[in-house]
């Protein structure tokens, strides 16, 4: 066997298993010191179509979120994301499940979000109480909003996944008993 052969080959091992020893070495400096951020949301606009016809009731929301990624480099991948509408004691009274998107470091999302409680879902208390709500001029509703948000490093390394969930208690809607639909009458703060 040729002497600078038998050189090269130990050589090419000893380079691969450094090279090897320094990717895993950055990938944990990396991962300890990159510090996954939750995203921030807002609520940025709301709508409400309400048809209520004792004892039935149709009623369709209309949201606005943004979303916000403050990871400087990390993207978010949004996973099973359920949008739970709650009202009074009735509870929940509509849920919606979206699709999984994903987020870029430092960036923001609007993302659109429909809801809706088909005519006769809602037992007789809950239609009763909307058509009182919409008779006194207005409605009182809470949305959760969860999430399950993956974290990727340059998009192609996972480094974790998180629960992402949200409240807003206080949803309320001007409602006319002469139109269906209502508008959101005041910010409201999601914790």
């Amino acid at each position: 066997m040729n002497p600078n052969v038998a050189r090269f080959i130990p050589l090419a091992a000893v380079t691969a298993c450094v090279l090897v020893c320094l990717i895993i070495v950055s990938l944990i400096i990396t991962c300890t010191t990159v510090n996954p951020k939750l995203p921030e949301f807002q609520l940025d606009s709301a709508s409400l179509r309400l048809n209520t016809t004792e004892p039935y009731v149709a009623a369709a929301w209309n949201f606005a979120f943004v979303f916000t990624n403050p990871n400087r480099f990390l993207a978010i991948t949004y996973e099973s994301v359920t949008t739970t509408i709650i009202y009074g004691e009735a509870g929940v009274i509509a849920r919606t499940v979206l699709p999984p998107f994903f987020q870029s470091s430092r960036s923001q999302s609007q993302v659109q979000i429909q809801c809706a409680a088909a005519v006769g879902s809602l037992h007789g208390g809950a239609a009763a109480g909307l058509a009182l709500d919409q008779a006194n001029g207005s409605a009182r509703f809470g949305l959760a909003v969860s999430a399950l948000v993956s974290y990727s490093w340059v998009g192609i390394i996972r480094l974790g996944d998180a629960l992402l969930t949200a409240n807003c208690d206080d949803l309320r809607f001007a409602l006319s008993s002469h139109q269906a639909t209502g508008a959101l009458m005041h910010g409201s703060s999601c914790y």
